[in-house]
């Protein structure tokens, strides 16, 4: 067999070759999208494992921040060959030697006991349960409400909306250690980057209601802590679907935490469950992260 090479990923060279050999995995839906957005917004943090002349896999970094996701992918022909260890103990090199990165997480199918051993053999472990679901069907009513583009100023109420309804979430989901992430210059960064992808939902002045997409992917939905059962999670959801399909995607997908109330939520909206994830977790500096929000948050 000839010689396992891994290489930091060069979009002129690789691209094309890359995105054909992801595109032919159709259940891996999930990870294939993580890498997918690696090579647009953060190339560098992208490697492609070669076996001769050929692609065998890859590994791809959302960047280097707290929560860090990291997609390993190796093509079916030449699974079982070393070639995920070796991607894995790459990453795990990057992530150790970044003192940015705080946690570093990513997803496999349920029952894939096979990666799920790997992982446990590189520090990972099983944090929680999800599942994928998807839409398909016309647009849907979003009633009078006040939605628009998240702008700069808004990251302090932002973040207060995310972590006021993320944080007891995942506590009452098991999903052990529970932290508490505070505000980030390099987490607002993002945010400004690509604010159109971006949306909140006002009262009165007031964000209520947060959201983020990206192509048919609706990633982040949260209502503050204090103000859920009021219908502004089902607006805003509608909205997002809306908005996905507003520009030309013919279905929309999310991931859900197993246990999550929102789960009913989507299912009225007419979600269904696709597939289910097993999400794996490895905390490199668990020391530098508060486990619970600030007296008064």
């Amino acid at each position: 067999m000839p010689e396992l090479q891994i290489e930091p990923y060069v979009p002129e060279r690789d691209r094309e070759a890359l995105t054909e050999l992801l595109r032919e995995d159709t259940i891996l839906a999930d990870i294939v999208q993580t890498i997918f957005g690696a090579m647009d917004k953060h190339p560098e943090s992208v490697y492609v494992a070669r076996l001769g002349d050929g692609l065998a896999g890859c590994l791809a970094i959302n960047g280097f921040g707290r929560r860090t996701h990291a997609a390993v992918y190796v093509t079916p022909a030449f699974r079982r060959r070393g070639i995920g260890t070796a991607l894995l103990r790459l990453a795990d090199g990057l992530f150790a030697g970044n003192e940015a990165v705080e946690l570093s997480t990513g997803v496999c199918m349920e029952d894939d006991r096979e990666t799920i051993q790997v992982l446990y053999r590189h520090g990972y472990y099983r944090g929680h349960g999800a599942f994928t679901m998807e839409r398909r069907g016309g647009p849907l009513p979003v009633g009078d409400f006040v939605f628009r583009n998240y702008e700069d100023a808004d990251y302090p109420a932002w973040h207060r909306v995310y972590e006021s309804a993320f944080w007891p979430m995942r506590a009452a989901t098991s999903q052990l250690p529970v932290y508490y992430f505070p505000p980030s210059k390099k987490e607002r960064q993002g945010l400004a980057v690509n604010r159109e992808d971006h949306f909140v939902l006002t009262v009165e002045g007031e964000i209520a209601a947060i959201g983020h997409i990206g192509g048919r992917h609706l990633y982040t939905l949260a209502v503050h802590r204090a103000l859920q059962g009021r219908s502004y999670g089902r607006a805003m959801a509608s909205f997002l679907v809306n908005e996905i399909m507003r520009r030309g995607e013919p279905a929309v997908e999310l991931g859900v935490v197993q246990g999550n109330s929102a789960i009913r939520l989507y299912e009225a909206l007419d979600f269904v469950v696709t597939q289910r994830l097993a999400c794996m977790k490895r905390y490199y500096r668990p020391d530098s992260i508060p486990s619970k929000p600030p007296e008064g948050f």
